[in-house]
């Protein structure tokens, strides 16, 4: 890539219309890593404009490279902002993500020593605040009151942090500082799961506008006319 064609921000690329699809691919199907055939297949982008693009995300950091034999895969990464989670005793904590990592936490309601001791652990071993999945229900499916089957449920969402391996991540165990925090947390954000933290909507940016992708728990009809092509 010359330097003309290297992208400075994420901003420099959110106009293409190629990214915008790579962006919506990601949406709705979040697997943790993409073979190239794949990409091309779901997208419909030629080979030129898909390796062009993915070269503009590996530049920025959002996308990682793994070689496995002959096949190529293509790994999301690199997240800032916040997010709430609520712990295993209720308490609401507010967790403030910088480089891909949830660097601390801060109470919003319940014990402030379950937030303290969250703190402690991320501080000792940096790398369990590491995102390892970010993913979209896209099933419709009975609540079962187990994580690993209702994430799956549509309109739900979750994240998790920890161990990303067994994803196709590069957080292996021997990379915690205690082998027994080398975890992989998933935080999922349901009705059923968190009634006291509200998702009022979920926001997609493409091709200059933003488009709401799920409200209240609830798939829009743009997501489910996505899900159908």
């Amino acid at each position: 890539m010359s330097p003309d064609e290297a992208p400075h921000s994420l901003s420099d690329i959110l106009s293409s219309g190629a990214f915008s699809r790579l962006v919506l691919h990601f949406l709705v199907h979040p697997e943790p890593r993409l073979h190239f055939r794949a990409l091309r297949r779901h997208t419909g982008l030629g080979i030129h404009s898909l390796q062009r693009e993915l070269r503009k995300l590996e530049t920025l950091g959002l996308l990682r490279r793994v070689e496995e034999g002959r096949k190529v895969y293509f790994v999301p990464e690199g997240a800032e902002g916040e997010f709430p989670m609520r712990y295993e005793d209720g308490t609401i904590g507010l967790m403030h993500v910088s480089g891909g990592r949830v660097a601390n936490a801060t109470l919003v309601s319940g014990s402030q020593e379950t937030v303290d001791t969250h703190n402690r652990k991320l501080k000792s071993d940096p790398v369990t605040g590491e995102l390892g999945e970010l993913g979209f229900g896209t099933q419709v499916l009975p609540v079962a009151g187990r994580d690993i089957q209702d994430e799956k449920i549509l309109g739900t969402l979750h994240v998790a942090t920890g161990r990303s391996d067994h994803l196709g991540g590069h957080l292996t165990p021997d990379k915690f500082a205690q082998a027994k925090n080398a975890t992989h947390d998933d935080i999922l954000f349901s009705p059923s799961k968190t009634p006291e933290i509200q998702v009022p909507q979920v926001r997609m940016f493409r091709d200059g506008k933003t488009t709401i992708v799920i409200e209240n728990f609830q798939p829009t009809e743009y997501l489910k006319r996505a899900l159908q092509s």
